[in-house]
């Protein structure tokens, strides 16, 4: 495994400069190390029990969190959507330092970035300050779409998708979390480019070995009995590069595609007070990967099966945590659902055989949740005590 990850960066000087003037290049080497990330989920879900705890105390509960309902910040004057991070996804620590200052050091991440020498080195600045990845990435992949837009409407190479990917990949792994309606934006913004610059279909190599080969004897024969060495020299390489800009290049991407998805699901959080919208969007994001697969972008049948199996176990986990938050009437909504077998990615059959099915390991995982939720109904905790709660009570 190579120590770097090696991004090559085309900049472009904005529209002010003239034509004629040379574009500049700049190559970004970052160190690829792989950052664990072990409680991180767990600290935050039990933040959210802990304010649930508090809630009960007061004899009312009006904390109320939607990814609709965003916090009140100001603006930035520059282009940013700081109005789009919903402050109840951050740990309770970084909601009681969420001072005016850290705000206008979040607003200086957001702006759209500029594709010149100067704006890329900007751009970095903040990408490796260590607030990118708690306070930013988790709620907002626009910078992954803004790198797209540029590569398409500069006809960048396929490899510069691939390089970005591995670019924000890195980043991922350092985020304490995702969000749900973050990574539900970033399928949807960056799906079209991916069925862009990836074939529709597989190539078939022995095809265009065939037709390569017929094409160069055709024109080239009396070159051949002259000279045949320096004649298969060069149909090879031919055969070599339609092979690698059309087969292995697109595969390299497909496969980091798959990768930079599993990560972002392995760390995907919903917000419990949401109810049944996080049954929704638990959906919606089995039907992106679905229409991934679909589009031929994923095309191996185990890569896409995994990548259900992440989600799934994903939306258990959280049912775990954090199931007994929501309502019986929740979970009597989703079951319904569950029921009317329409949910066609759930029916995918598994690979192995003996292996449990993907509707009865979530029902399962429901059923379970749902009597948390019914013994909390009657009183009793069942949420998970923090550390400190625990020893006071011992």
């Amino acid at each position: 495994m190579k120590k770097y990850v090696t991004l090559l960066l085309v900049c472009f000087f904005n529209s002010s400069f003239s034509h004629s003037e040379k574009q500049e290049t700049m190559q970004v080497t970052l160190q690829n190390s792989t950052i664990k990330n072990g409680n991180g989920q767990e600290k935050y879900l039990n933040n959210l029990s802990e304010e649930n705890k508090e809630g009960r105390k007061k004899k009312r509960l009006k904390t109320k969190c939607s990814t609709n309902n965003f916090s009140k910040i100001t603006p930035s004057p520059l282009t940013c959507d700081v109005q789009n991070l919903p402050t109840i996804f951050l740990p309770q620590e970084q909601k009681k330092q969420f001072t005016p200052l850290a705000k206008e050091q979040l607003s200086m991440m957001l702006p759209s970035i500029e594709f010149t020498q100067e704006g890329v080195l900007q751009f970095f600045n903040s990408f490796n300050k260590p607030d990118y990845t708690q306070t930013f990435l988790p709620h907002s992949f626009s910078h992954v779409r803004q790198f797209f837009e540029y590569a398409d409407r500069t006809q960048q190479p396929i490899e510069f998708y691939d390089g970005v990917l591995h670019l924000f990949h890195q980043k991922i792994l350092s985020c304490p979390f995702v969000n749900e309606s973050a990574l539900k934006r970033m399928l949807k913004n960056t799906t079209p480019y991916f069925e862009k610059v990836l074939p529709t279909q597989q190539l078939s190599l022995w095809k265009e070995i065939k037709k390569t080969l017929w094409k160069n004897f055709e024109k080239k024969f009396s070159f051949l009995t002259e000279n045949p060495m320096t004649f298969f020299e060069e149909i090879s390489d031919e055969i070599i590069k339609k092979v690698k800009v059309h087969a292995t290049t697109p595969d390299r991407l497909r496969s980091t595609i798959a990768n930079f998805i599993g990560t972002t699901l392995d760390k995907t959080v919903w917000c419990p007070y949401d109810q049944e919208e996080t049954w929704h969007s638990f959906k919606t994001i089995g039907n992106q990967l679905a229409y991934l697969y679909e589009k031929n972008i994923i095309t191996e049948e185990n890569e896409i099966n995994l990548l259900y199996w992440r989600l799934i176990e994903r939306y258990c986990f959280f049912l775990e945590l954090t199931g007994s938050v929501m309502t019986p009437k929740t979970y009597l909504a989703i079951k319904e659902d569950l029921t009317k077998n329409s949910i066609s990615w759930l029916k995918v059959e598994e690979q192995e055989e003996g292996l449990t099915p993907k509707i009865e390991r979530l029902a399962q995982a429901i059923m379970q949740a749902e009597a948390k939720a019914r013994i909390k109904q009657d009183g009793i905790i069942t949420e998970i005590l923090p550390c400190s709660v625990s020893k006071t009570m011992a």
